[in-house]
């Protein structure tokens, strides 16, 4: 009678092998998933705390002072007419001057 409802005749046996392997399935995504999330939360909180003021320029210093690489298209620095290769000629409380990259005299405005 026992064998007609197909049952199984021994029950399976988890050892700790075999435990472990399921729950690290399982545990490493997980893990990952929380360590990502932690990563961005950082991020954010870094990028609302920050008091950086951010110009839309990467300056870079060279031997000729400080130049810059790149202009985000954008941003204060393009509307203020700044191109890669400008430079940083002076430097006063209030005042900075840029000279061009292409003729080497003062840009046409001062940056305060």
């Amino acid at each position: 009678m026992l064998s007609d409802l197909n049952l199984p005749t021994s029950m399976p046996v988890y050892d700790r092998d075999s435990w472990w392997r399921e729950w690290r399935q399982t545990a490493l995504p997980v893990a990952v998933t929380l360590a990502l999330l932690a990563l961005g939360l950082a991020n954010v909180v870094s990028r609302a705390t920050s008091d950086e003021v951010e110009d839309g320029v990467l300056w870079v210093e060279r031997a000729v002072g400080v130049v810059a690489a790149e202009i985000s298209a954008p941003s204060a620095a393009s509307r203020a007419g700044i191109k890669p290769g400008d430079r940083v000629v002076t430097r006063g409380a209030y005042d900075v001057q840029l000279a061009s990259a292409a003729t080497g005299l003062p840009a046409e405005g001062h940056v305060h």
